[in-house]
């Protein structure tokens, strides 16, 4: 599961139990309304009570779901993008032997630009590592020619 789904489950599950939690909000005040005033003037204010509070509700839903938006974009572009464009150097690296830039790591969190300057790190040491193994390779072929 890549950690886009994982973090949009648990976007929805956040605002699912939200969703819950002020329903049953909505119901306990409508409940406490009505006990503070007389039954008739409850029953004559249940109505317009009601589509208040549900209007309340439904104002919270749609500010929370925009806010779950905003996060999970956020999410995308500073954590899911770059992680990314180091996999994709990564593979090339491991397939090709191609080192490659890694565009946009610059605007990424700190532990992100970490992360890729220890692939730069890990790239730079197997390369030398490669060219000495290739000079010892060169140099033993010489001594028994």
């Amino acid at each position: 599961m890549s950690s886009r789904v994982l973090f949009g489950l648990i976007l929805l599950v956040a605002l699912a139990v939200l969703s819950a939690v002020l329903f049953v909000s909505a119901a306990f005040l409508r409940g406490e309304i009505g006990a503070l005033l007389a039954p008739a003037v409850a029953l004559e204010i249940d109505g317009p009570l009601r589509m208040l509070l549900a209007g309340q509700v439904v104002i919270l839903l749609v500010v929370s779901i925009i806010l779950a938006g905003l996060v999970f974009y956020a999410f995308l572009l500073y954590i899911a993008k770059p992680l990314k464009y180091l996999t994709r150097a990564l593979n090339a690296y491991a397939t090709t032997g191609e080192v490659t830039a890694i565009p946009g790591i610059a605007d990424a969190p700190k532990e992100m630009q970490t992360l890729a300057a220890s692939y730069d790190s890990l790239v730079t040491r197997v390369n030398d590592a490669h060219k000495h193994d290739t000079e010892i390779s060169r140099v033993k072929s010489d001594f028994i020619s």
